[in-house]
């Protein structure tokens, strides 16, 4: 299929101007190749247009150009929609699928915003919550972006909203390169965050349906992870960054001295401070939770009435 510009020299306006199409030619059904022309709304004189190029001194260059991109777009978007589905494109099957998109658009709720500036209202929604949960809008915003930028596809509501499953599609295949290797799982937790956006902008009006995004299958393993014993004796014995007195430790910015004050019944036998190093701290955290079995946030909920200590086994196990 190609697209391309041309006038129609048959009925010029007032100002001697000539309506601007959209040319799009390919094979139809018949083997024979034909062609449509799809209206830009435009007109422009002869001299604007060259070799099927427009020139930027036409008047309101810029806008006859945005609107050129994105009837252009949307026929790149039809045309990859027909191919997917397993049937032929032709310039007739497309222009009856391009009207059909015009149609839908006229009678649904006008888009206020962009899919950009909707998005920066989404993430400005999310202010007030924790940073971690930030920072994943932003990892999302960042991979829309790269996925433009590679793909040289601009994100629109007609796009993600009213052809989903291509953008889903398209999406995937990006996420999927040599270059970028996400997993099923993470791809599906991306496309879970893009719902939650598109719910947001249901809610405010901005799209008139919220779409639904298949699920990747995810392999689950029944492997367990976890630290031979070995490995834990390991770590339990590394000892380069423990503190000794005048161990020197400027060589590494990472490592510093913390005071830990002594307020045990045997506070007198052991001093009134003990020194370590940040490193003993966390390993000591790290080596605590493998043996119990807990995440790092409930440490600070523990209590020893939690724990139970074998003194044959030399275990303690957390109640």
């Amino acid at each position: 299929m190609n697209i391309s510009l041309r006038i129609v020299k048959k009925n010029p306006n007032e100002e001697g101007k000539f309506p601007l199409f959209i040319r799009l030619r390919g094979k139809g059904t018949n083997g024979e190749f034909t062609e449509t022309n799809f209206s830009t709304g435009f007109y422009i004189k002869d001299t604007h247009l060259k070799n099927g190029v427009l020139s930027n001194r036409t008047p309101n260059y810029t806008i006859v150009s945005d609107r050129i991109s994105n009837v252009r777009n949307d026929l790149e978007i039809i045309i990859t929609e027909i191919e997917k589905e397993g049937l032929v494109s032709n310039p007739k099957l497309v222009k009856k699928r391009y009207y059909q998109r015009e149609k839908l658009k006229s009678l649904g709720t006008p888009q206020i915003k962009s899919f950009w500036d909707s998005f920066e209202d989404y993430k400005d929604t999310k202010k007030f919550k924790s940073k971690g949960y930030k920072k994943t809008i932003t990892r999302l915003q960042n991979r829309l972006k790269d996925f433009e930028d590679s793909r040289s596809i601009r994100l629109t509501f007609e796009y993600v909203v009213g052809n989903h499953k291509g953008f889903q599609f398209d999406f995937q295949d990006y996420l999927w390169t040599k270059e970028v290797k996400c997993s099923n799982s993470y791809v599906n937790k991306l496309l879970k965050q893009i719902s939650q956006f598109l719910n947001y902008c249901f809610e405010n009006n901005y799209i008139q349906k919220k779409p639904k995004f298949t699920r990747n299958e995810v392999f689950v393993s029944d492997d367990k992870v976890h630290l031979t014993q070995k490995e834990i004796f390991s770590l339990f014995n590394f000892n380069r960054w423990d503190y000794e007195d005048g161990k020197d430790f400027s060589n590494n910015p990472h490592i510093y001295i913390v005071e830990d004050v002594l307020e045990g019944t045997k506070k007198e036998k052991y001093g009134l401070i003990r020194k370590l190093t940040n490193w003993e701290l966390v390993k000591d955290i790290f080596l605590f939770q493998c043996s119990v079995g807990c995440r790092y946030g409930d440490i600070q909920h523990f209590k020893i009435n939690h724990f139970e200590f074998d003194v044959e086994l030399k275990r303690i196990y957390s109640l």
